[in-house]
This record gives C-alpha cells, structure tokens and sequence, in this order.
C-alpha cells in the first residue's frame, strides 16, 4: 500500500513538474497550431477565389475570410470570456441564434459545388476546435456531450439537455462555449464530406 501511495506521490510530483516546465510552449504550440488551421481556410477560400468557384464579393467569402482573419489574430490567445465574444461575434454573422435566417444561410451553403462547403464545414470544425483548445473544462464538455449523443442517439436530446442544465447551473460561462462548440461541430458535419 505505500509503495502505491509514493508511486502516485511522485507520479504527482512528475506531472507537476512537467507541467511547469513545459506549460508555456504547450501554449505557445496550441496558438500556432490554430493559427496555422485558419491560414490555410484562409488560403483555400482564395484558392476558390481564384478558381472562380467562389466570387470576392460573396457573402460566403466575406464570412469565412472575416472569420479566419479573426481566429488568425486571437489564436491561443484569448481567454474564455474572450473566446465567448468571438463565437458570438462568429454566430451573428452566420446568423445561428436566428433559425430561419439561418436555414436560409445552410440552403445557400448547399447549394453551392462541393469545395465550397467542404470549406465551410472546415471553418466551423476550426472554430469548434478553437473554443475547445484554450479550456480543458470546455474539451471535457464537448467530448462527454458528443460521445453521449452517438452512444445513445435516442436518448441524446435529454442527455444534452440535462447535461446543459448541469453545466448551466455548476459552471454557467463555461457551458456557453460548450454550447457554441458543439453548435459549431453540428455546422461542420453539414458541410464536411
């Protein structure tokens, strides 16, 4: 029994160490590794551009350059309140709180040739990422939330609400962005192929 206790005491000791060593360039890391994803949407959607498959004056290339620039100069950076604002920021735009106005955003969307969408589906996965990154309580959420609708497809609607009310209630900012994320993954599955 005590060799247990002084396996996880220094297993402990270990983890925390590392932790402190290493924790800023994890950070450092994540932020470039974002940054990197929304650069190459960025680039995509003017490969599209050029390929004349998407105009420089649609809505759907004013939306995903405006969200990539904006990713681009917030990765790994912000801070959950921070990334609140910019999935909000991201949801007006997309027009997502709205139901119509957004069916009518989706519509368009698929209506559009294939690299189009793939490229929307993208965008949202990346920022679904994004929200998730910065906060391990958020990627725990996300995950649990996921994993519980695909184990259980007929039940998921009272497992997401009853985990929603949960977080709501224990945790309130952090369940907004589980929200955003897994709105956000929703869109991605509609696009992604």
């Amino acid at each position: 029994m005590n060799a247990i206790l002084a396996g996880l005491l220094l297993l402990s000791i270990g983890l925390v160490f590392q932790r402190t060593l290493f924790g800023k360039r994890e950070r450092r890391l994540r932020a470039t590794e974002q940054a990197f994803s929304f650069h190459a949407i960025r680039d995509e959607v003017q490969e599209l551009a050029v390929t004349d498959a998407l105009r420089q004056d649609d809505p759907i290339y004013r939306f995903v350059m405006w969200t990539a620039n904006l990713c681009i100069r917030n990765a790994g950076v912000l801070r959950l309140r921070d990334t609140l604002r910019l999935a909000k920021a991201v949801g007006n735009k997309a027009k997502v709180e709205d139901s119509k106005a957004f069916t009518a955003f989706v519509l368009d969307i698929q209506q559009r040739p294939e690299p189009v969408q793939r490229l929307i589906g993208k965008t949202f996965y990346s920022l679904a990422e994004m929200l998730m990154a910065n906060d391990p309580i958020v990627r725990v959420g996300v995950i649990a939330a996921f994993r519980a609708s695909r184990a259980w497809a007929t039940v998921q609607p009272s497992i997401t609400k009853t985990f929603d009310r949960i977080a709501a209630f224990v945790i309130p900012e952090r369940a907004e962005a589980v929200s955003y994320a897994r709105k956000y993954r929703h869109v991605a599955g509609q696009f992604a192929a």
